[in-house]
């Protein structure tokens, strides 16, 4: 069937010829002025990015229009629902001729802006992407009519020529994932359920010949976090910085809930009435959470080390929870009327803008480099990794730690902890009597 040649350099020339005979296949099977306007993302596989010129392809039409529906709905934009943020807005059908909506408006109204919420919307964003580079395959290809329902031969053609062109299996992974997604959606049965255990077997097989280690992510440590609170003459934007990584570590928060945080989630004293000992604590309101999609609120905790120095950072940025605070009405919701907890600063001036997902990763940067860390092998993760891995390393009992970081399953937490952490992979050796 095939002829194999091993080497980098052979591999790299037909992962090169492919991305151009991709391109130009693509080109050959669409009309002139659908191909001037197009544009290609993609550094693995080449992907039409505005695939929503191809409207207008008679190939698509030919195929209904319920089809067209199927294979080129954007299903990734955030519904009017989701914007609400918790605060459910006032709905209406469109074409109500009498007070009540009819049972089939309620439906198409829920089938509309309720069940996307069944995946986050990054997640919907993501399958969106991966769906597009379906759409250019099925185009080089000319079987666009095979892509919906797809078969299993279909899903190995497409995976065959993704491994060629040099993708890797978690790109694969990600695009067998938005093919089953967008199958269930539209009612079709995806190609790696037909059997039970399909998707692992074909993981595994494409793990196996194309698997690599991830890029190695150390933890923030205990070592490091306590070095950060013992910083003095910090500016107002290093207290912030210091402070998000600080939280962000102790409470095992992921990045973007760092930068959700309001002034009104947290939560002072919030056990003092169980036991003395708890009167300068704290608890953050985390209102909305992967493993929470239920909103039903997670409170991890933290003590006075962290609470003393969090008080003194809120009074010099001189924010305070407002008095139209909507958290005690709605506690699931996003409040309109309270600062962000983490404001942007612009040139010395706190803005009511909360900082970036970017800017949470920059402050464990810049955390790490105050207290003298190289931070090649660090990111935004590196503090629920060592959260998690500092309360997993000190025998914390799963479902306690599971209160804290929010996770359903115990193989998730653990993948935060091997082997990111350095300490517990020197266990084996330490059991010789070995010194480090």
């Amino acid at each position: 069937m095939a002829t194999y040649e091993h080497g980098e350099q052979a591999a790299a020339v037909v992962a090169a010829d492919l991305r151009e005979g991709i391109q130009e296949m693509v080109a050959v099977n669409l009309m002139p002025s659908t191909v001037w306007s197009l544009r290609f993302t993609g550094h693995g596989f080449p992907t039409i990015d505005n695939v929503e010129l191809l409207r207008a392809e008679a190939q698509f039409w030919s195929l209904g229009e319920t089809k067209l529906k199927h294979l080129l709905q954007d299903t990734s934009p955030q519904t009017a629902v989701e914007a609400g943020d918790g605060h459910f807005p006032a709905v209406k059908a469109k074409r109500k001729v009498s007070r009540l909506s009819s049972a089939s408006e309620l439906a198409a109204i829920f089938d509309e802006c309720v069940m996307p919420a069944q995946l986050q919307q990054s997640t919907r964003v993501n399958y969106w992407g991966s769906w597009k580079t379906v759409l250019t395959w099925g185009i080089a290809h000319e079987e666009v009519k095979s892509l919906l329902p797809m078969t299993q031969e279909t899903l190995k053609a497409i995976t065959q020529e993704m491994l060629m062109v040099g993708c890797a299996a978690g790109t694969i992974r990600n695009l067998w994932a938005a093919i089953e997604d967008r199958h269930r959606v539209f009612g079709y049965a995806p190609p790696l359920a037909l059997r039970g255990g399909d998707f692992s077997r074909f993981s595994k097989a494409v793990a196996s010949v194309k698997g690599m280690p991830s890029r190695l992510i150390f933890p923030i440590g205990t070592h490091h976090i306590q070095s950060m609170l013992e910083l003095v003459g910090l500016t107002l934007a290093q207290r912030r910085d210091t402070l998000m990584c600080v939280l962000g570590t102790v409470m095992c928060l992921r990045v973007n809930e760092v930068d959700q945080l309001q002034i009104c989630d947290v939560l002072w004293y919030l056990d003092k009435n169980f036991h003395v000992k708890y009167k300068n604590t704290i608890a953050c309101r985390v209102y909305k959470r992967k493993q929470d999609t239920a909103r039903k609120g997670l409170y991890p905790r933290a003590g006075s080390a962290v609470a003393d120095r969090l008080r003194a950072y809120i009074f010099r940025m001189g924010i305070a929870v407002s008095a139209h605070c909507s958290k005690e009405r709605l506690p699931g919701a996003r409040c309109r009327s309270c600062m962000p907890l983490f404001p942007r600063v612009v040139k010395g001036e706190v803005t009511s803008q909360p900082v970036s997902r970017q800017q949470v990763t920059n402050a464990v940067f810049n955390s790490l480099r105050m207290i003298g860390v190289d931070t090649a092998h660090y990111s935004g993760k590196s503090m629920r990794s060592g959260g998690i891995s500092a309360a997993l390393a000190a025998r914390v009992p799963e479902p306690i730690l599971f209160l804290q970081s929010g996770h359903g399953a115990p193989c998730a937490a653990r993948n935060y902890m091997t082997p990111r952490d350095p300490h517990v992979l020197y266990e084996t050796y330490l059991a010789f009597g070995l010194p480090l």
